[in-house]
């Protein structure tokens, strides 16, 4: 009389331990989504410095290349380098002086006292352990030229009749 009462297509392994798994795997997903994740240890990295920026180059703006200067009357150097950096002038490998670049980046060097003939001068911007070197301004000072005054010529006078 039970077998009558048996669906037909009734699978006999189906009862409490076969449901076991499928309970047990739905409470491991359930759990795993509702507990908080496990603390993760912090990475830490060392910080990482910006690369340099490259220095604004120097210039030498004036004189322009070529120019001749007459004896005594020189007039100055001026240029762009790096803003705030220390501006080092120098004649060959000898250096004549030193200022410090304004907020705009410029310079300026009072020229004089050079003797007569050929002469190169460069700069150098130096902005913390960094340096940059302008290119090489020619220049050459030449003795005054000899003035000649105009001659005087004298009114002509009239010939007295």
């Amino acid at each position: 009389m039970l077998a009558a009462l048996r669906p037909r297509y009734w699978i006999p392994a189906i009862d409490r331990w076969s449901l076991a798994a499928p309970v047990l795997l739905v409470l491991v997903v359930t759990a795993l989504a509702v507990l908080p994740a496990p603390p993760v240890a912090a990475v830490r990295k060392a910080p990482v410095a910006p690369p340099p920026r490259a220095l604004a180059p120097s210039v030498i703006v004036s004189p322009r290349p070529g120019t001749v200067f007459i004896s005594g009357a020189i007039g100055d150097l001026a240029g762009t380098a790096e803003p705030g950096g220390l501006v080092r002038l120098y004649h060959d490998t000898q250096v004549l002086g030193q200022t410090v670049a304004t907020a705009e980046g410029r310079f300026l060097f009072h020229l004089a006292n050079f003797p007569q003939g050929p002469h190169t001068l460069r700069v150098e911007t130096v902005a913390g352990p960094r340096s940059v070197w302008s290119g090489e301004v020619a220049f050459t000072v030449q003795k005054p030229a000899k003035t000649t005054s105009p001659k005087k010529i004298a009114p002509k006078k009239k010939p007295v009749r």
